[in-house]
């Protein structure tokens, strides 16, 4: 049986915890079944382990192994590949690198510290300013309002030339059909130079 690098404490907390535990409780039913699929578990000294991977509950015991496999001086904030592999070591729960990604990924020292991979982004890029009235509008969809006359949202459209605005209410299970029947009834002033569209939560 692999020795485990923590102090009794930690370990302790583990024993006294496990006993409620509901993924234990499983495995302690149906572990001696060759066919249940809990034939890698064992119990040994009060612990679980899995291919003699010690078991962690959920809660502080796997935030503390985590931060001993990621946070600490001696290892240095490594990634998801490297982190997992120190972690596969000593330590198996289900869905061990759901976590490790989760961890890592909102990991604020990583965050700063580590150098983007991607290329450099470009330079925001003003709006060309319009000529003349109803050349350049904008549409966002604004919805999940309380209903009131059978309307929940509201298709607003902006002309960037005047700031005229026009809020035309809208059911937001509307079909691509009707949308544009609403624009060309409410909107339409003859062709557009361009339309930037939002999108609504």
């Amino acid at each position: 049986m692999l020795v485990i690098p923590e102090d009794k404490t930690f370990l302790q907390h583990i024993h006294e915890n496990l006993f409620n535990d509901s993924f234990t409780v499983a495995v302690r039913s149906h572990w001696k079944n060759l066919h249940s699929g809990f034939d890698k578990f064992e119990f040994h000294d009060g612990l679980l382990y899995h291919d003699e991977l010690l078991y962690i509950l959920k809660g502080l015991s796997l935030f503390q192994v985590l931060q001993a496999r990621h946070n600490t001086l001696v290892v240095g904030h490594f990634g998801c590949n490297k982190t997992m592999e120190l972690m596969f070591r000593d330590y198996w729960w289900p869905q061990l690198w759901k976590f490790v990604n989760e961890f890592v990924d909102s990991c604020d020292v990583c965050a700063h510290a580590k150098n983007p991979c991607h290329c450099l982004h470009g330079l925001f890029q003003p709006l060309p300013v319009p000529t003349s009235p109803w050349s350049s509008i904008s549409m966002d969809f604004i919805m999940d309002f309380s209903q009131s006359n059978s309307f929940d949202s509201i298709m607003v459209v902006v002309d960037h030339f005047m700031k005229t605005t026009h809020f035309i209410p809208y059911n937001k299970s509307i079909t691509n059909r009707k949308t544009t029947k609403l624009f060309l009834d409410h909107v339409y002033h003859g062709f557009f130079e361009d339309i930037i569209f939002y999108h609504g939560p």
